[in-house]
């Protein structure tokens, strides 16, 4: 494997794994993995680039949340606080709340959304039963993305691809990411889904800046 596969590959796992942490509510086993030695190495592998603040933040509020009990529980209380009360008490994680004049679902960024995902062969999931502007949604869209560029050996194609990328990123996350990260700061009685939220945004800066200067 080369070192363009390589980091492909890594940038669509850092994404996929963003997904499955803000997708819902986690369970026994995903709490174990993210806690495991292996969890442990991936999260802090952000700090080695620049990220350290923001991934402090994160595992400061896994140990505080360890501490008021079980954390399955309090994750799930969490999770609940900081995305599933309505739009002005939570960060209501769909790109519609945020992009549609009353902050409705099912708004012009969900019919993008899902044209998107039908270019590309794609669907949402019927288990999940979310809308496909849902941040998870998105999130696992730009992964595949990302390895669908590996696919081609050809220079200009991979620009293509990392174009393609970019386009997704400004296009369909930075223009409500942002406003999104800033909405879960406010939460009260809410810490690691904020300080997560925070950790995208900077690694989706961070990755913004990458493909400008690649593709």
């Amino acid at each position: 494997m080369n070192e363009q596969s390589e980091l492909s590959e890594k940038r669509a796992s850092i994404y996929w794994w963003f997904a499955t942490l803000l997708v819902h509510e986690l369970n026994d086993g995903q709490i174990a993995t993210l806690n495991s030695e292996t969890g442990q190495e991936f999260l802090e592998a952000f700090s080695t680039e620049g990220m350290k603040t923001e991934v402090e933040a994160v595992k400061s509020a896994l140990n505080r949340l360890t501490l008021n009990g079980k954390l399955q529980l309090e994750l799930a209380a969490d999770y609940a606080q900081t995305f599933l009360r309505d739009h002005k008490h939570s960060a209501l994680p769909y790109a519609s709340a945020f992009l549609s004049q009353d902050g409705l679902l099912y708004q012009a960024a969900h019919k993008e959304m899902t044209d998107l995902l039908q270019q590309e062969g794609l669907d949402v999931d019927k288990n999940l039963g979310e809308p496909a502007d849902h941040i998870a949604v998105q999130l696992d869209y730009l992964g595949n993305l990302i390895l669908r560029g590996v696919e081609t050996s050809d220079d200009n194609e991979y620009r293509k691809a990392l174009k393609k990328q970019l386009g997704f990123i400004d296009t369909q996350l930075m223009n409500w990411v942002p406003l999104f990260v800033k909405k879960s700061a406010t939460i009260e009685n809410a810490h690691f889904y904020p300080s997560l939220c925070t950790l995208l945004l900077s690694f989706l800066r961070q990755d913004r800046a990458y493909l400008v200067s690649r593709a």
